[in-house]
């Protein structure tokens, strides 16, 4: 069949039988199981107060939005905190000119040091500011803006600014 359950079939609490939403994945894409703080973090977007490393390496490989709410009865024992489901489903990325090994060197370096303008964030990353301006300019991409600001078409576009 094409779809996969990677969890295993528990008992509730009442004793009902019933399949713990850990994981449920068709074709490409996919539905998991997280808590509520990982999905906020896992699903943001860029510009919010929660978009970071995760969510935007998380774009590399598709489309990540929040799919629904687990209830704390639903695993044994309850837990303490909320859980919900990240829905992910792969997109063409269609990204032959630029690799993951190239795209997420630069992700880490700008989130590095949040509140630090690319500029600043990618200096080391790139061997000087000025240079990290440079690549930015050249990637369309302006040298005062924030890596909460960039999705990952632009830390795409950034990576083959620096292999040209």
């Amino acid at each position: 069949s094409g779809t996969m359950k990677l969890a295993p079939v528990r008992r509730a609490r009442s004793g009902r039988r019933h399949s713990c939403p850990q994981a449920r994945m068709t074709g490409l894409s996919a539905n998991s199981a997280a808590t509520r703080a990982a999905r906020s973090t896992i699903s943001a977007l860029p510009g919010s107060k929660t978009y970071g490393i995760p969510s935007a390496k998380a774009r590399w490989f598709g489309e990540v939005k929040l799919a629904g709410h687990i209830g704390r009865n639903v695993f044994w024992p309850a837990p303490n905190v909320d859980s919900g489901l990240v829905a992910f489903t792969r997109t063409d990325q269609s990204r032959a000119d630029v690799t993951q090994r190239e795209v997420f060197p630069i992700i880490d370096a700008a989130f590095a040091q949040r509140r630090k303008t690319l500029r600043s964030a990618l200096a080391g990353w790139a061997g000087s500011a000025a240079r990290a301006e440079d690549l930015l300019i050249k990637a369309g991409i302006d040298p005062q803006a924030r890596g909460e600001q960039c999705d990952i078409s632009d830390f795409a576009n950034l990576a083959m600014a620096a292999k040209s």
